[in-house]
Order: C-alpha cells, then structure tokens, then sequence
C-alpha cells in the first residue's frame, strides 16, 4: 500500500509538469500549475502580462518578460493566506484595469 501511494504521488507530479495550459477563470485571470507558469509559449499565447507565485521555493522563470508577484506560502493547512488578499486583490486589480492578464500559479 505504501508504495502506490508514492506511485500516485509521482505520477501526479508528472501530470502537473507536463500541463502547461492556463486555465481561464474569468476575463484577465488565469490559473495554472508550475508546467504552465514555465511554459513562455502558453504565457504568450493566452497574452499573460502578470504571474502571481504562491508558493514558496519556486522561481520566477521569466522576470525581464513578465510582472511577478511572489508570496511566501507554504503548502500546509496552518498557513495563514488572509494576510496576502489585500495585496494579491491590488495586484490582479490593477493588472487588469492596465488590460493585462494574470496567471496565479502554485
């Protein structure tokens, strides 16, 4: 049983590598893995101007091309996100009043 846990750990970690597709939330926000954050091509092509990383550990892959926001959050229940609202709110808000269009990633 332990090891097919570990066999879908990976698996899954394979699947959230190879998707490098934003997905489209509302008009200018996206969402997506760390395979679609890396991935320049479906950035220009879904027009991404901005790139919200929630996590941290994970590197702005492309900063001279893109507006980054990083948080510091790590993956656990006790992490406290409410402190990041306000700023991640202004972020996308004026992103979009600018006509861009945001990817938040994790």
């Amino acid at each position: 049983m332990k090891y097919i846990n570990m066999i879908r750990a990976i698996s899954t970690m394979k699947i959230m590598k190879e998707d490098n597709k934003p997905v489209m939330i509302i008009d200018n926000l996206f969402i997506g893995s760390i395979g679609a954050a890396s991935h320049k091509e479906s950035l220009v092509e879904n027009k991404i101007t901005h790139i919200v990383v929630a996590a941290t550990g994970i590197k702005k892959f492309f900063p001279e091309e893109f507006t980054y926001l990083q948080l510091t959050l790590l993956d656990s229940p006790e992490q406290d996100i409410k402190k990041y609202f306000n700023e991640t709110g202004e972020f996308i808000d004026e992103c979009i009043r600018n006509n861009g269009n945001v990817l938040v990633h994790w």
